[in-house]
């Protein structure tokens, strides 16, 4: 075939790191896109030989073709109606932005930008978007791994957590390429050229410093930069708080610029390279331009536009930016069950029921008083994410005796970014009686366990949950 020859073409001519990517009808669609849908590849591309490069540079081709066959390709063309025997796919071979640092080769750093942020913090517009960051290649947040969040409009803010939580959710490790040929050949293995790297990575290559604070155990404080002694956070603070050169200011103009042109809301990828010399110069690659994912549906039905009797829960206040359709089980706690005094011991009530529901392979709706994730059990209910972690909507209410500032998922908010789960608040002192959940029709449906706190009921014939994000308003509809 004549694209053989180009291939042929290309590893004669480039000797470097190559990424072998897909790009698919689906993937760029304007209704719905499917981010990450298929495999990429990443190669080393530096042995001396081009005969060997172009059949690293074949193998790799065929391999991105295939993914279109892999099972969880299959899997998520059926669960969003697509027939999978109509996709077309195209092939990018690209060079891959990075640095040679011994026998690894990576970026300082790798992010995903969105023009528009589904699930706003401290206070940040959505319209000003939300930037994804990690040392080393962008696989680590394509995977959902442990990356640094911010919004470009409040760059020096952390992520709603604790401190603790801020450290815990730090990233740990970096994917690099490894420039070394692997012992054994695993041409269907994406991470086949890959290597995993502790943070200690950068460190030894002088790119950490540029990238982190370092953790005051003695004053429980970050100190932007790096020190020798203490535990270090990549958090970005030299760039975004330090100003070691105008990222933010770039990658909005990016963003926007791109917003502008397509007419809709828009997800980049991108690369950075940090010139060790000169510390305040810094490269930045564009990778990929796609437009963002969209709900299902043109709009968001109001209120008006069904019975009451056929909304199960209303709220006015919502994160997120999907559809789900047949969700089956609903695990709640009445208000007459709930205790503002016995928070505590309901984690263990909740743990159990989550255990079972995920063991079956299906998620659930999950609504309870109070804060979800606290550490503070009289602002709500301190369970850890373990414990819910099979919830893929999670509701909020208030009560007269359990009335804080609701938490919109914060004490979980990398947990439910990376799941996309919907996040739903509901306020009992709603005039507008906009929010609410219909408890009579609860009470109703066939109880699969029922604890001293929760209630699990099965949803006979499923229900949909609906949110837009851009409205703030989310449905679960009968």
């Amino acid at each position: 075939p004549l694209f053989i020859g180009e291939i042929r073409r290309v590893s004669n001519k480039i000797i470097g790191p190559l990424a072998i990517r897909s790009s698919s009808l689906t993937e760029d669609s304007l209704d719905k896109p499917f981010a990450g849908l298929f495999a990429t590849k990443m190669i080393p591309n530096n042995d001396p030989d081009p005969n060997i490069r172009f059949l690293q540079l074949i193998e790799a081709v065929k391999f991105v073709y295939s993914s279109t066959w892999f099972s969880s390709s299959r899997d998520s063309f059926k669960a969003a109606g697509i027939d999978l025997i109509n996709e077309k796919m195209a092939v990018i071979i690209q060079r891959v932005h990075g640095k040679k640092h011994g026998q690894y080769f990576y970026p300082s750093f790798s992010g995903v930008g969105r023009s528009f942020n589904h699930y706003p913090f401290n206070a940040c517009s959505q319209e000003n978007g939300l930037v994804e960051l990690a040392a080393g290649l962008g696989k680590t947040i394509v995977d959902g791994g442990q990356k640094w969040l911010y919004s470009p409009e409040k760059p020096g803010a952390p992520p709603p957590a604790s401190m603790k939580g801020l450290l815990d959710s730090g990233q740990t490790k970096l994917w690099t390429i490894n420039l070394i040929p692997p012992e054994k050949e695993t041409p269907f293995d994406e991470t086949e050229f890959m290597s995993r790297q502790p943070l200690k990575r950068l460190e030894e290559d002088g790119q950490i410093e540029n990238l982190c604070s370092t953790y005051s155990a003695s004053s429980d404080r970050l100190e932007m930069g790096y020190s020798k002694n203490g535990f270090k956070l990549i958090d970005f603070s030299p760039i975004l708080k330090g100003g070691l050169f105008d990222f933010n200011t770039c990658i909005s103009r990016l963003m926007n610029a791109f917003k502008k042109r397509s007419s809709s809301e828009i997800e980049i990828e991108f690369a950075v390279n940090i010139d060790m010399v000169q510390k305040t110069h810094a490269d930045l690659a564009l990778l990929q331009l796609r437009p963002m994912k969209k709900i299902n549906s043109t709009e968001m039905p109001s209120m008006t536009d069904f019975d009451k009797s056929k909304i199960i829960v209303s709220s006015s206040n919502a994160l997120g930016n999907i559809v789900i359709d047949n969700i089956e089980d609903f695990v709640y706690i009445h208000p007459s069950a709930f205790s503002a005094q016995k928070t505590q011991q309901m984690p263990m009530e909740i743990e159990k029921i989550n255990r079972d529901i995920v063991n079956k392979g299906k998620s659930y709706i999950l609504s309870g008083f109070g804060r979800w994730g606290t550490s503070d059990p009289s602002l709500g209910i301190p369970a850890k994410w373990s414990q819910i972690s099979g919830a893929r909507v999670i509701i909020e209410s208030t009560l007269p005796d359990m009335n804080p500032e609701l938490s919109q998922g914060s004490h979980f908010f990398h947990n439910i970014l990376n799941t996309e789960t919907a996040y739903l608040s509901i306020e009992h002192k709603d005039e507008s009686k906009a929010s609410f959940i219909d408890y009579e029709f609860l009470e109703n449906q066939v109880i699969i366990f029922k604890g001293i706190f929760f209630t699990h009921v099965a949803l006979n014939k499923g229900v949909r949950v609906m949110v837009d994000g851009q409205k703030r308003k989310g449905m679960i509809l009968k």
